[in-house]
């Protein structure tokens, strides 16, 4: 998992065992809330698809956990504009 940066097999298994693993600190991948909050809902409506779509349990856990990171990683950009704005004042 290291050498790979592919944390899924672990996802996977703390999910089974009743647990959702989330990294200490999340890393937007864009520069602004507006796009994180899309890459939310492209995720959200991923995982609502496998649901649709009868998809075994660890997809949708996985769609799940992908989906949690992706809001983690929008909280995260929101208050890192947050703090710009209180330095700017």
């Amino acid at each position: 998992m290291r050498e790979t940066g592919d944390h899924s097999a672990f996802l996977l298994m703390a999910a089974e065992l009743g647990f959702r693993a989330i990294p200490r600190e999340a890393i937007p991948d864009h520069p602004d809330t507006r796009e994180e909050m899309l890459d939310d809902n492209n995720m959200l409506t991923k995982f609502h698809a496998a649901v649709r779509n009868g998809e075994s349990l660890m997809v949708v856990q996985a769609k799940a956990a992908a989906t949690h990171k992706d809001i983690d990683e929008t909280v995260e950009q929101y208050r890192r504009e947050l703090a710009k704005q209180e330095i700017q004042k």
